[in-house]
């Protein structure tokens, strides 16, 4: 089994705690996967309240499996690394794909998760089962340590709060073919035409909460967001500003041949232009350090296959 002793007291993204006993799937196979034959990365991803299904490498399925939310496994699939992952990997958890199938048992409320926690991977129960194979198929083996590493912080600032508070029912949606399902969170951005040439961006967010603007933007940027406003609720909002085509890459995301980090749905922004955003809304983005706890890997296998 995987030794998960916490070292010191921090806040912490993993999933879990040191000694809880974990759900495991009832059936479970594994198989590798011919990158070249896969059209995308998930391709066919699934999950149901009766079966998980996923195709990626196994640093996407360890960052789906410990880490909490969505951050490190967009930033996996980029290659890029993930803050709360350390240890020395080898190259292939990266590189090579595999496919996990299993049947998920019928008796731990797994059919209670809402649309918002299948949204957000916040199926904790799932993250469990997760864990519990690939320690036993990868022989994956790793340990929790504290330690201060570089975030940012969103707080409440010194101005008036003006977020407005999401009408009940808005995050209700409907599909063209009739269906409802929910929406939370960042709900897409655009660049605004401006009269004075200079390029602006809005971003939407709707039926959203702080913490998952936090982890959107834990997504985007090169650090960890994390959500100290203390508020609760939801908020229907945009968040508007200029762009800075002199600014640096900060995603930590790979850039692409014209120097435009993939996947990054801020345009060219630095953490100042984005906490002048915040500030019209009431709010505060800072960098500073913070102990976090963090998945420090030990040792890994490729698994034999079945």
């Amino acid at each position: 089994m995987c030794v998960l002793a916490s070292l010191a007291h921090g806040q912490s993204m993993l999933v879990g705690t040191p000694g809880q006993e974990r759900p495991e799937f009832e059936v479970a196979s594994v198989k590798w996967i011919d990158r070249a034959k896969m059209d995308s990365d998930h391709q066919g991803h699934e999950l149901t309240p009766q079966r998980f299904v996923d195709r990626t490498d196994l640093m996407q399925f360890i960052s789906m499996a410990y880490i909490r939310g969505n951050v490190c496994t967009l930033k996996a699939s980029t290659g890029a690394d993930c803050p709360f992952i350390f240890g020395d990997i080898p190259g292939w958890v990266k590189s090579e794909r595999f496919e996990i199938m299993a049947t998920l048992p019928q008796t731990n409320g797994v059919s209670s998760y809402t649309s918002r926690q299948l949204r957000a991977a916040d199926g904790s129960d799932v993250d469990l089962m997760l864990q519990v194979l690939l320690e036993d198929r990868f022989h994956l083996r790793a340990h929790r340590e504290t330690r201060e590493i570089p975030v940012y912080v969103l707080t409440v600032g010194k101005k008036d709060l003006k977020l407005k508070p999401s009408a009940s029912g808005s995050e209700i949606a409907k599909a063209p073919d009739g269906s409802s399902h929910e929406v939370h969170g960042f709900r897409g951005g655009r660049r605004l035409s401006s009269p004075d040439g200079v390029s602006r961006m809005r971003l939407s967010f709707q039926s959203s909460s702080l913490g998952e603007v936090a982890d959107f933007l834990g997504q985007q940027l090169d650090r960890p967001v994390l959500d100290r406003t203390g508020l609760s609720g939801d908020y229907d909002f945009t968040l508007d500003y200029l762009e800075d085509a002199t600014a640096p890459n900060m995603t930590g995301l790979p850039v692409g041949p014209r120097g435009v980090p993939i996947l990054s749905l801020l345009g060219r922004v630095t953490v100042g232009i984005l906490s002048d955003a915040f500030q019209d809304l009431g709010l505060r983005l800072e960098a500073t350090k913070s102990r976090m706890e963090v998945l420090v890997i030990d040792h890994v296998e490729r698994p034999s296959q079945n």
